[in-house]
């Protein structure tokens, strides 16, 4: 047990995974009160971020708006469950020819995966490793379409938001796209 502040001052927000073989802090070899944690069903912020999640909005604007985040970090990893799952779905579907077994619009699980499914679909042919990758830009995306909510909880502040694909057997991170919300420059 390593005693805490009162305060949380967290510098980051990591959306991930909620997969138990994962702590952020030793991915990111950070301290205790560093990193303020939204684990989020495969990361789509699907692994997922949607827009209307009331849940990780509220995350994303309590940590960006009262402890002043300014670093939000979407985490996916290798051999992710949900994302390998979409993955495999795709691939049935076209083999199959369209959805049977368990893919019908009462699965909870293929509702929420649908929208990555759908992406991969879309992509076809691609690589499991692709798919990872993909889901994490996807997910940026989603939170990029809130420039103006997450502007307005920042004060007018800049905020980066990062996509980074890790591998959870070795711990290496990749970073394939860091995005930066800020306010428009009056000319």
């Amino acid at each position: 047990y390593f005693p805490s502040p009162n305060k949380q001052q967290p510098k980051i927000l990591w959306i991930g995974c909620p997969d138990s073989r994962v702590l952020e802090a030793d991915i990111t070899v950070t301290k205790p009160g560093d990193v303020f944690v939204h684990k989020h069903s495969w990361v789509v912020v699907t692994s997922q971020f949607f827009p209307w999640d009331e849940n990780a909005l509220s995350v994303l604007q309590y940590s960006v708006g009262h402890l002043d985040v300014r670093e939000v970090v979407v985490a996916g990893h290798k051999n992710c469950g949900g994302v390998i799952t979409a993955y495999n779905t795709v691939s049935q579907l076209s083999r199959r020819g369209g959805p049977q077994n368990g893919t019908s619009p009462q699965n909870t699980l293929n509702r929420w995966l649908a929208p990555l499914a759908g992406r991969l679909k879309s992509l076809q042919p691609i690589t499991r490793e692709f798919a990872h990758d993909e889901n994490v830009c996807i997910q940026v995306q989603n939170l990029l379409s809130l420039i103006q909510d997450i502007l307005r909880w920042s004060k007018g502040e800049v905020v980066h938001v990062h996509g980074w694909p890790y591998d959870s057997t070795t711990g290496i991170i990749k970073q394939i796209v860091t995005e930066q919300i800020a306010p428009l420059e009056n000319s």
